[in-house]
């Protein structure tokens, strides 16, 4: 196996190495980048997910002071009128803050101190609930409400429930706030570097592809050399072939010259010989 074919063989091997990496290090390059642009991404997505969540926490926590308030109104509006519209409509509304309270419990699972203020906010709800029952039962019979402890203690613990709400609230503010400075971060670290990271990715990439190619330049500037290499001893052999034939040429014309010489001169001694040997006889 000649050197010229193992030389040959070992620069198609660099030049597969060097394009191999030309094409696929950029292509790892750009799928990191997109991964981790992809990454930023979701978690916006999911950050801006939790803070509309935060939003729907926040307004059924509202809707459920909301019916509660409403079932005061009817409530008072009862034992001052009588009215038995107002009485279907606090049976009605009672039925409809239960389901709205264990709602809002499935909102707040994942967040425990969540968890221990709706408890609280439920337990001040029955109470107030029981009291306004009591009130209720005292106004059917014609009784003065408004003299008895359940009164006071209705109204207290209305107050006490709308500080719960408050808490409750405040507490989910506190959430979402921290979920919007967090999309307001992401956001404006996706702004800010998309740039940077366009440039500097496409900067990069130039340069290392320029460096590659200037690898396989000189791959092929190598390749060149050593062919002209091999094409100089080439000529010379073929040089040194046509002087060496010329020289056997010349030696074959100088061996034949001599050759009928010497032909000439056998033929002369072998006339002498005859000569003599006639003389004798």
């Amino acid at each position: 196996m000649s050197t010229r074919g193992q030389l040959t063989r070992e620069q198609e091997a660099s030049f597969k190495r060097i394009v191999g990496r030309a094409v696929l290090v950029p292509i790892a390059v750009m799928l990191v980048a997109s991964i981790l642009l992809a990454w930023l991404v979701s978690h916006l997505l999911s950050v801006t997910n939790w803070l509309d969540h935060t939003d729907q926490v926040i307004a059924k926590a509202r809707n459920s002071e909301r019916l509660i308030m409403d079932m005061q109104t009817a409530l008072r509006g009862n034992l001052l009128t009588g009215s038995p519209q107002l009485l279907d409509s606090f049976n009605h509304i009672a039925d409809q803050i239960p389901p709205a309270l264990d709602d809002l419990a499935r909102e707040v699972s994942d967040n425990p101190p969540q968890v221990s203020h709706e408890k609280t906010l439920r337990a001040d709800y029955d109470q107030w609930g029981a009291y306004a029952r009591e009130l209720l039962a005292h106004h059917e019979h014609k009784q003065d409400y408004a003299r008895m402890p359940a009164n006071t203690q209705e109204m207290a613990l209305m107050n006490r429930i709308h500080s719960d709400f408050d808490r409750f609230v405040e507490v989910e503010n506190d959430l979402r706030k921290q979920r919007n400075l967090e999309v307001e971060t992401i956001d404006r670290l996706i702004r800010s570097s998309r740039l940077l990271v366009l440039v500097g990715l496409g900067l990069g990439i130039g340069l290392y592809v320029r460096h590659q190619l200037r690898a396989t330049a000189r791959l092929y500037e190598q390749a060149l050399t050593v062919a002209e290499q091999k094409s100089e001893e080439l000529r010379v052999s073929e040089a040194s072939l046509r002087e060496a034939q010329a020289k056997l040429r010349t030696h074959a014309e100088d061996l034949e010259k001599t050759v009928a010489e010497r032909t000439a001169q056998l033929r002369e001694t072998v006339g002498q010989l005859e000569s003599y040997s006639y003389s004798v006889s």
